[in-house]
């Protein structure tokens, strides 16, 4: 058995792309090894700002051989045909062997092709995932027709065992050769070095200040940022986003804290943190007794002979010009809110364009506030004076010089508006929560005046750039219409709003196509739930119901209805319904007509059909009244609780007897069974 480690040495990854160049690379070899079959033990791929590195640990020598048959033409061919197919495989009648393909005799030719080596295939896969890893995007440089993230510098490849040492395995990319050596950090230790396998790799990058491994890198950086608050009165604000880019961006992670200047602590944590995280990659520290945002830590690729003065010192400089800029940026904002009020802000969108055919921001506002009173009318019963200002006020903090420079404080900033203006704090809050959810793991509002503003901008989202036909297409969603849906539908259904989607879009007065954005919005309903364990079959059987139910109601059944046929209540109802509608479609296709009729209860029926139709008289009563009352679940189970009967009507009972009186009413009575499946789902679906 041997070992195969390669290390792909390049200028620095984007930090983004480390996760994807990971896993094309464990991808990749995974399907070469299982077509040739090679077995192997295990497989791990890691990566650093300079290193994409794949191990794969117990190769096999050699794959097993494969018998190869190849089919030649028919048995009792012209034979000028069978001597064709001879000659072109340079072999005799002998070696082949007949063999029935669809009850027709062929000729086929069996050959065993011994297994490849580990060594051959190791470098014929290197030398073709080179040349064929699509990276999102690439990059050729100087005169070189190679593609690479960033520019490649080296290729570390070797086969190793205990027994048998290393060899290189030969690849070549462009002037680039693999070898058996590597550098290590880039500007504490970038002296060059040989490894003789995966162990020693590891040793000796740790000495000369590499960490190879990705998630060995995100554990050392936790656990300095806990070491850096230990015993202190402080808390760092975790950040998994941030934690992951981090670990992305340094080599030799080294955890430094700084302290954020005095004059800079009464500007809002939002931007505290904003400023940090987005322009400098730091964590936020917040003092457990103030609550304020007072230090920071920043991540170091070098460790200074100085503990990181000189390090803290160029960090504190740049981030007090940061934040100097977001200082008088909030200076300027809050001293026209003093003067003028919040409310003089909005004059201002009307300069500001929403986009080309869809008019200005200002225009934008004035159909959200008709969208919003038409909710506020048809859901809730807030004042209109609450819907007014709302409405006028959501969007003003787009011209403030604040979100012009921190465009992602968008809505936040705006109830920080809102609340020096001395406007009322629901006001402030649709402000905020007004663009929430931001996706499937963000909250959503939960206040009414909260809920009419998100609700009325994402319809008008969708309403707008559908009047325009500028939807999505395949992948691209340049303008988050399937997040505004997807929105829209969380809203409504974790608020429990019943609302009919047919109603939904009628509150705009835009004209577009109604049919073509509800299909949309169905789509991105089917795909939500099947994101949280429903399957589609559950949603396509109660699909029906969508344009009589609001759309939590609709919901609700799917949800019901999906865990009601995981049980052995629902697993009895589908048998019965699938032995039930297989039977009687199939005698409505040969009849020509469909039995819809009631079944009559004369005196020549046998016991166990009687007993059916009783049965099927008394569930459609009780699931009337179960179905007023949105018991669905109920409803459920009181169809398969139908299963007795109808296992004695289908034991006893000959449905296609001579008596085409008694056939048709024995029909009648399947037509009574799916009559009353109907009302609480497609079956026929499921």
């Amino acid at each position: 058995m041997n070992n195969f480690l390669l290390e792909l040495l390049s200028e620095e990854i984007p930090s983004s792309d480390q996760a994807y160049g990971r896993q094309f690379l464990e991808n990749y070899f995974k399907q070469k090894l299982n077509i040739v079959k090679l077995p192997y033990s295990e497989m791990s791929t890691y990566s650093s700002p300079t290193r994409l590195v794949l191990h794969i640990e117990r190769i096999a020598e050699q794959a097993p051989s494969i018998i190869k048959e190849k089919r030649g033409p028919r048995e009792h061919c012209d034979q000028k045909a069978l001597e064709g197919f001879l000659a072109s495989n340079k072999v005799n009648r002998a070696d082949l062997i007949i063999k029935e393909v669809n009850g027709k005799n062929y000729y086929f030719l069996s050959k065993e092709e011994e297994g490849k080596r580990s060594q051959e295939f190791l470098s014929q896969t290197l030398n073709s995932v080179l040349h064929e890893f699509k990276w999102k995007k690439s990059m050729r440089w100087g005169t070189s027709k190679f593609k690479w993230i960033r520019p490649l510098k080296s290729i570390l490849a070797i086969e190793y065992s205990r027994s048998k040492g290393k060899h290189i395995v030969k690849a070549r990319a462009e002037n680039i050769l693999s070898s058996d050596k590597t550098l290590g950090h880039k500007f504490s230790s970038p002296k060059i070095f040989s490894v003789v396998g995966f162990d020693d790799y590891t040793n000796k990058l740790a000495s000369n200040f590499v960490e190879f491994n990705h998630k060995q890198r995100e554990k050392k950086i936790i656990g300095q940022l806990d070491e850096l608050v230990e015993n202190q009165k402080l808390e760092v604000v975790r950040d998994e986003e941030l934690l992951a880019e981090v670990t992305g961006l340094v080599d030799w992670p080294i955890a430094l804290m700084g302290t954020i200047d005095k004059q800079f602590l009464d500007l809002p944590p939002e931007i505290l943190k904003t400023v940090m995280r987005t322009q400098q990659k730091y964590f936020s520290v917040i003092d457990k007794d103030s609550k304020k945002i007072t230090k920071y830590i920043t991540v170091s690729n070098i460790e200074s002979l100085d503990r990181g003065k000189q390090i803290l010192a160029g960090n504190n400089r740049v981030l007090n010009s940061r934040l100097s800029d977001a200082k008088f940026f909030w200076a300027l904002d809050r001293a026209r809110i003093e003067n003028h009020g919040f409310e003089s802000f909005a004059k201002d969108l009307k300069a500001v364009t929403f986009f080309r055919g869809l008019g200005s921001q200002a225009l934008r506002v004035k159909r959200l506030k008709k969208v919003a009173y038409a909710i506020n009318k048809n859901i809730f019963v807030l004042p209109d004076q609450e819907i007014e200002l709302a409405s006028s006020v959501c969007k003003a903090d787009l011209v403030s010089s604040t979100v012009k420079e921190f465009p992602e404080l968008q809505g936040l900033l705006g109830h920080y508006f809102s609340k020096y203006s001395g406007l009322p704090e629901a006001v402030g809050l649709a402000c905020r929560e007004h663009y929430a959810p931001l996706g499937p793991s963000d909250k959503v509002p939960t206040s009414p005046l909260s809920v009419i503003i998100s609700l009325a901008d994402k319809i008008d989202l969708l309403s707008s750039f559908w009047s325009i036909n500028e939807k999505p297409t395949g992948s691209k969603d340049p303008f988050g219409l399937r997040r505004a849906a997807l929105g829209i539908f969380r809203i409504i259904v974790e608020n429990k709003i019943d609302i009919k989607l047919s109603e939904l879009f009628q509150f705009s007065d835009l004209k577009f196509d109604r049919e073509s954005i509800m299909l949309f919005f169905i789509d991105r309903m089917r795909v939500y739930l099947k994101d949280i364990g429903i399957e589609s079959v559950a949603f396509d059987a109660c699909a029906k119901s969508l344009e009589d139910f609001g759309i939590f109601s609709f919901v609700n059944r799917v949800t019901v209805l999906a865990s009601f046929l995981g049980s052995s209540e629902g697993q009895r109802l589908l048998n019965l319904s699938k032995r039930a509608l297989s039977i009687l479609v199939s005698e409505e296709k040969k009849d020509g007509v469909e039995y819809s009729l009631r079944p009559k209860k004369h005196e020549n029926l046998c016991l166990e059909e009687l007993e059916l139709i009783l049965a099927l008289e008394k569930a459609d009563k009780k699931l009337s009244q179960k179905l007023i009352l949105n018991s669905y679940s109920d409803s459920l189970l009181e169809l398969s609780n139908l299963h007795v009967n109808v296992e004695k009507f289908f034991t006893n009972i000959q449905i296609n007897c001579d008596n085409n009186i008694l056939r048709r009413n024995r029909l009648c009575t399947l037509g009574f069974l799916r009559e009353l499946l109907d009302r609480v789902a497609d079956f026929k679906i499921l």
